[in-house]
């Protein structure tokens, strides 16, 4: 009883800091110095929200440097847990959730309750990741009399694809002929060189080609800004000390806080 508790308390306090980020980001002024936009908003958002935020938890407006004209619209930072309590999200969202621009992200996967033990254990799938904006398709196709099959595509598919490439594998009976014998042509390609009735498993990629894949590529590398070259995305992962965070670069009054929170934790383990 007293972990879901602790569990409650800390989903409050998620949603806290979303309610207050967004006030904070809503309310402040468009144009503001540096230095007074990243000062002072996190107690700005306290004193305006009734609800107590987790310690260590912070939202902040937007922030620049000299070599950071542009500043994030949104800023939050998870809370650090104590007592025993997990390290806070930085958002927490129940319910569907739209981005209508790109997402970057350090690593990403689903979180379900875990099928053969849904009471005490979830489940965990990392995404598919690749260089290119890119689809899967995959089915499986019998082989008619002739050891052929032609597979129907969608209607859309060839607006929205480009680039095709193909996997088959022979399923019962291994099938060396096996072979595309026409490319994709008016959303449809197809399979030969198999026995007849065999099954084949098929798979398909595509490159993205509609409106937006063409307007919003995602760079494959990139050379770090000036303002953020010698700090890290992750800075733990290559043994690295939080100070060369990059976001001390965006919110350089974050050391401070970093820095206190530290200390407190190393007074706690004392």
């Amino acid at each position: 009883m007293n972990k879901d508790r602790s569990y409650l308390l800390i989903a409050a306090q998620f949603c806290a800091v979303l309610l207050c980020t967004v006030f904070v980001t809503v309310s402040a002024p468009a144009q503001v110095p540096n230095k007074s936009r990243g000062q002072g908003s996190a107690a700005k958002a306290r004193s305006a929200f009734p609800w107590p935020l987790m310690p260590g938890a912070l939202a902040l407006t937007p922030a620049s440097g000299p070599t950071l004209p542009v500043g994030a619209g949104i800023f939050a930072q998870g809370g650090e847990g104590r007592n025993g309590a997990l390290t806070g999200f930085a958002g927490f969202f129940q319910g569907r959730v739209q981005v209508t621009g790109n997402l970057v992200k350090g690593g990403g996967a689903f979180k379900i309750d875990h099928p053969l033990d849904p009471e005490n254990k979830y489940l965990y799938h990392s995404f598919v990741e690749s260089p290119d904006m890119k689809n899967i398709y995959d089915g499986v196709a019998t082989l008619d009399a002739s050891g052929e099959a032609t597979v129907q595509l969608p209607e859309w598919f060839g607006a929205l694809n480009k680039d095709f490439r193909y996997l088959l594998t022979s399923i019962g009976a291994p099938s060396p002929a096996l072979y595309i014998a026409e490319e994709i042509s008016d959303n449809h390609f197809k399979i030969a060189g198999g026995k007849p009735g065999t099954k084949v498993s098929w798979l398909v990629t595509g490159i993205r080609q509609d409106a937006y894949a063409n307007k919003h590529r995602i760079p494959v590398e990139e050379a770090k800004p000036e303002g953020e070259r010698g700090t890290y995305l992750h800075p733990d992962a290559f043994n690295q000390p939080e100070e060369r965070n990059v976001l001390f670069v965006h919110h350089p009054q974050l050391i401070k806080r970093e820095r206190v929170l530290r200390e407190g934790a190393t007074g706690r383990q004392k």
